[in-house]
């Protein structure tokens, strides 16, 4: 997440855009940070609950489906997401938010699948 928003600031550099509307700027962008922050910790107290390692290096110990879980199977890439365009929003560039959707296809396929193959192999159907 952090090379992909250097890359998108390094290219707001050289690509003149026109400056966001203040309140949309920094009120959409505190929104989505918040946001992103608010379902990451939500995200986080769902495994400390459930007795899971947060961390990604440590095993997991059960499947969780409370809290975000629930509702997405991977709330915490989603907040990400969400921090990582707010960034953008607030800064004022755009080249960070246009870098979103293959930030995405980054996480999903490089993270996303290879942790679900991983679960499924441990944990089965459930």
């Amino acid at each position: 997440m952090l090379g992909f928003l250097g890359v998108g600031l390094a290219l707001g550099l050289f690509i003149e855009t026109p400056a966001l509307y203040e309140p949309v700027r920094y009120l959409g962008g505190a929104g989505l940070l918040i946001g992103g922050i608010a379902l990451m910790a939500a995200a986080m107290r769902s495994f400390r609950s459930a007795g899971t390692a947060v961390e990604t290096w440590r095993p997991s110990t059960t499947v969780v489906g409370v809290g975000p879980y629930g509702s997405t199977r991977n709330p915490i890439y989603v907040s990400m997401l969400l921090i990582y365009v707010g960034m953008g929003v607030i800064a004022n560039v755009p080249t960070v938010v246009a870098l979103a959707p293959v930030l995405f296809g980054v996480l999903h396929f490089g993270v996303v699948l290879r942790e679900e193959d991983y679960l499924e192999c441990k944990f089965g159907d459930r």
